[in-house]
């Protein structure tokens, strides 16, 4: 989602590139959904590529740690084979 149109769409001047992707493995999601629907909270994951004084950004929230803190030890594991993925991925692209 592109922020900047987004709240163009309603006015709203935005002066920063701002980018919002959206990542998801089906599989993935539906494995974490099936053992504990609460996930859904955090589901897709989010990537952010943003502009700040002329230098750009990309991140992303850590799935160990959401899912560490919704307490969720079984999908430890699993969240962490995802973040290892989300972060090869951005380091890749810068």
């Amino acid at each position: 989602m592109d922020v900047k149109e987004k709240m163009a769409e309603h006015e709203i001047d935005f002066k920063t590139n701002f980018m919002i992707l959206e990542v998801c493995n089906p599989q993935t999601a539906n494995e974490v959904l099936s053992a504990h629907i609460e996930v859904g909270y955090f589901l897709p994951c989010k990537v952010v590529v943003y502009e700040k004084d002329e230098e750009v950004f990309i991140g992303t929230a850590k799935p160990g740690m959401l899912i560490g803190m919704m307490g969720y030890e079984d999908l430890n594991h699993i969240a962490m084979g995802v973040e290892n993925v989300l972060i090869e991925a951005i380091d890749a692209a810068v």
